[in-house]
């Protein structure tokens, strides 16, 4: 799950779009049914329709994926930690969930933003979880979500890290059962699912549950560290380029044609 962004062409109002099979209308997301309580087969015929209706890949002059949603909300902490008179809009639009629009005006002035964010050099430090013997990045703490990287449904639990106690597992009604800021983790990979994992801090403190953190695969493996620690890393705006790129997509489009931005 995440955001992603596009911005509806004018083919149908211009007339440059094939006929469609039903009645349509411009709604809030952009071309749709104009009748209520349709069919399946009559959706369907819209929906093949609209795909190919003109030169524009679903009716949408332009579209973009920003980010997975925890890449969404450090972007949007990078721009908290910024100059308000020269961010403020951007950090305005950007959404909280999905849905709305971002107004053509709005678009041009959160371009000349993101040209001024290029040009940035460190924009935030986010907390992170390392492998002790290699320094990979095991986690990322999200600073919107508390610092939460992780939640189990199973043990009821969730881990993040924070300024004070480092790593953390919090249960579901916000009692601490585990803090470090480096720890042993005992689990058997080729254990069957769920694991039982134990993790130890370097003051003796033990966690025996289901939550335990891996590498990205590496050779189709799970690479399971057994010494974990917590960090910092700066965050430059090289780093979020591919949120910007999609930005910039999105918002150029919308001020050519002058149409709104949707967020999805």
């Amino acid at each position: 799950m995440g955001l992603d962004a596009y911005v509806v062409c004018r083919c149908w109002e211009e007339g440059r779009s094939s006929a469609p099979p039903i009645e349509v209308r411009r709604g809030a997301e952009g071309i749709e049914p104009a009748g209520p309580d349709l069919p399946p087969e009559t959706l369907l015929a819209f929906d093949r329709w609209k795909a190919s209706a003109c030169e524009h890949g679903d009716m949408d002059i332009a579209s973009a994926r920003i980010g997975n949603w925890p890449g969404v909300r450090t972007f949007q902490d990078a721009l908290a930690h910024l100059d308000p008179g020269t961010y403020g809009t951007l950090a305005g639009v950007m959404p909280r969930a999905n849905g709305g629009t971002v107004s053509p005006a709005l678009a041009a002035a959160c371009l000349r933003a993101l040209d001024r964010f290029a040009l940035e050099g460190p924009v935030l430090e986010q907390f992170v979880l390392l492998d002790a013997a290699t320094g990979g990045i095991v986690n990322r703490a999200v600073a919107r979500y508390g610092g939460v990287f992780h939640h189990n449904g199973r043990d009821h639990v969730r881990a993040g890290i924070d300024r004070d106690s480092g790593f953390f597992i919090d249960t579901d009604d916000g009692v601490r059962v585990f803090e470090a800021t480096r720890f042993g983790q005992r689990v058997n990979p080729s254990d069957p699912a769920p694991r039982e994992v134990t993790l130890v801090s370097d003051r003796g403190h033990r966690y025996v549950g289901t939550v335990s953190f891996a590498l990205e695969d590496i050779g189709g493996e799970r690479c399971y560290p057994s010494t974990l620690r917590t960090g910092v890393r700066s965050l430059d705006a090289a780093h979020f380029a591919p949120i910007v790129d999609g930005l910039r997509t999105v918002f150029r489009a919308a001020v050519e044609i002058d149409r709104p931005v949707h967020w999805a």
